[in-house]
């Protein structure tokens, strides 16, 4: 499993570098496209706190038995 995480954090990298070169272009403004550039901040920084809310549990000690 923690092999998946360079390739994830790699994937998104890629993505997020594609993302910005095809961003380039000159495009007549639209609804939905003015949308989509107001949500891509907002998903990018839920997307960084889930995975950092997954790293914090994998090394909390939420795992050890409590009864003890």
């Amino acid at each position: 499993m923690p092999f998946l995480i360079p390739v994830i954090v790699g994937a998104s990298a890629t993505a997020t570098g594609v993302w910005w070169w095809t961003s380039q272009k000159e495009e007549e403004p639209s609804f939905t496209g003015e949308l989509f550039n107001l949500l891509k901040p907002i998903v990018i920084i839920i997307i960084i706190a889930l995975m950092l809310r997954w790293l914090y549990l994998q090394g909390s000690n939420s795992k050890k038995n409590i009864t003890q």
